[in-house]
């Protein structure tokens, strides 16, 4: 019986020894490739690094020149609206005093109509 657990044993301690070196093989492949990844993500890193800088002050530039024209543009909208509230409000008070002459006018007539009529 000793015999075979010797057996056994050497047997159960090559295995586990072939185990292990598989094991220690693809560790340290995964250990590899990850380095590899790491050094390929910090150089992608730096490349996005160095092409982002200039897009983004060019986008700030265009920001800047887009925000003074809004700017610009709302000035001149506002005088707009003032000088049309202007003309429409003088309009509207010719208008609304040629409609009271026009009122009077007819009232005027009507009256004289009637005041003839009547004779």
């Amino acid at each position: 019986m000793s015999q075979t657990l010797e057996i056994y044993l050497c047997i159960f301690i090559t295995v586990t020894v072939v185990l292990l070196i598989i094991v220690s093989v693809f560790l340290i492949k995964l250990l590899i490739d990850i380095t590899k990844l790491a050094n390929n993500l910090n150089d992608i890193a730096t490349v996005i690094k160095s092409d982002i800088e200039p897009t983004v002050k060019e986008m700030k530039t265009a920001l800047q020149s887009i925000n003074s024209l809004i700017q610009v543009t709302d000035k001149n909208m506002t005088n707009f609206r003032s000088i049309t509230t202007k003309i429409l409000g003088a309009g509207s008070a010719a208008i609304s005093g040629i409609r009271g002459l026009t009122g009077s006018f007819w009232k005027g007539l009507s009256t004289g109509i009637n005041i003839f009529g009547k004779r």
